[in-house]
């Protein structure tokens, strides 16, 4: 096929780029292109689609390691709020046991 292609439009490509260029070439280019505007040469305004391919696979890299981001940021603001609860439990239990021996000690009762 590559051979016999016209106006040389048929690539090898990694295995592991099919799928993103058939995606960008399916979805993502707004714009198709026959043989015959190529062999013409008025093909030259349409976008190439491994650059479109390469702008996508780097959009998704990018959401990506947004999406990391925050879910390690809400990871962490859920352990401080945990630590914080688990430090306002901490000091309640002290504060009634506080309370409690000074009651004691008030009414006669032996000192801790």
């Amino acid at each position: 096929a590559i051979d016999s292609c016209p106006v040389d439009c048929i690539h090898w490509v990694p295995k592991e780029q099919l799928g993103p260029l058939e995606y960008t070439q399916q979805i993502v280019m707004e714009q198709r292109l026959g043989v015959a505007l190529m062999m013409s040469g008025q093909g030259g305004a349409v976008a190439d689609v491994f650059e479109k391919t390469q702008a996508f696979l780097k959009f998704l890299t990018q959401r990506e390691e947004k999406r990391e981001l925050i879910l390690r940021e809400r990871k962490r603001k859920e352990e401080r709020l945990r630590r914080r609860e688990e430090m306002r439990r901490k000091n309640a239990a002290m504060w009634d046991e506080g309370k409690s021996n000074f009651w004691n000690r008030a009414a006669g009762g032996k000192k801790d």
